[in-house]
């Protein structure tokens, strides 16, 4: 009998087993390097949740900020109704530093929103535009933004900055958000009304009319279009 191999008998390495190889002798090969991608990975992933805890905890220690300086604020309101600037002072700088402190969370917008408010109650529109302003630049979300905007333009209204006025509610609509548009559609005609400019007050109701027919808002466009222009 013959004792040689008959090649034809022997069979192809395993494919797997083969590439397995190949990446055991890599790793053993470049072991510093794989430990200092895990290494690697690891302090990336800590590093992230670490980033995620500031953040949260920020927010936190910006809203109980925003929560003790309304609290005292409304508190010495009520005391002083006559001399509240005088005698919010201290409250107010508290709000002025949350924003400055808590710069890019939510608890800046609301204490913006709200200095911006204590001034227009007060009448101090043009103080209040300030702040509705600032409002404005806090915070990047649709929504949020365009309220402030909305504020602000009713700010200037009332301060007879028509111009400043119509400029922001432009602004609304051309940012496509929709939950506002009929409201900014009213105010901008309401304000080239003021302004003086009647066509362009009578374009802004037509298009209230034609948007949303048979509401509350077309039937004063219809109004104003019959009895004011």
């Amino acid at each position: 009998m013959s004792t040689e191999l008959d090649r034809k008998e022997i069979k192809k390495p395993d494919v797997f087993l083969e590439h397995s190889t190949t990446f055991i002798h890599f790793l053993n090969q470049n072991i510093k390097l794989v430990v200092a991608l895990f290494v690697f990975a690891l302090l990336g992933a800590g590093g992230f949740t670490l980033y995620l805890n500031l953040k949260k905890n920020k927010e936190q220690n910006a809203y109980e900020a925003l929560y003790n300086a309304q609290k005292s604020l409304q508190a010495n309101l009520l005391k002083s109704p006559l001399e509240w600037e005088k005698n919010l002072k201290l409250d107010i700088e508290k709000l002025e530093a949350l924003s400055k402190n808590y710069s890019k969370t939510a608890a800046t917008f609301e204490a913006y929103v709200n200095l911006g408010n204590l001034y227009f109650d007060k009448g101090n529109t043009l103080k209040a535009s300030e702040y509705f302003n600032l409002a404005t630049q806090s915070t990047s979300h649709v929504f949020l933004k365009n309220s402030a905007r909305f504020l602000l333009a009713t700010a200037f209204e009332n301060s007879k900055k028509y111009g400043e006025a119509i400029l922001n509610l432009e602004l609304i609509l051309q940012s496509g958000e929709k939950s506002l548009r009929q409201n900014t559609l009213l105010a901008l005609a309401r304000n080239y009304e003021l302004k003086g400019d009647k066509e362009k007050a009578k374009t802004e109701y037509d298009r209230i009319q034609k948007e949303y027919p048979n509401t509350s808002g077309s039937k004063f466009a219809e109004f104003q279009k019959r009895y004011a222009l």
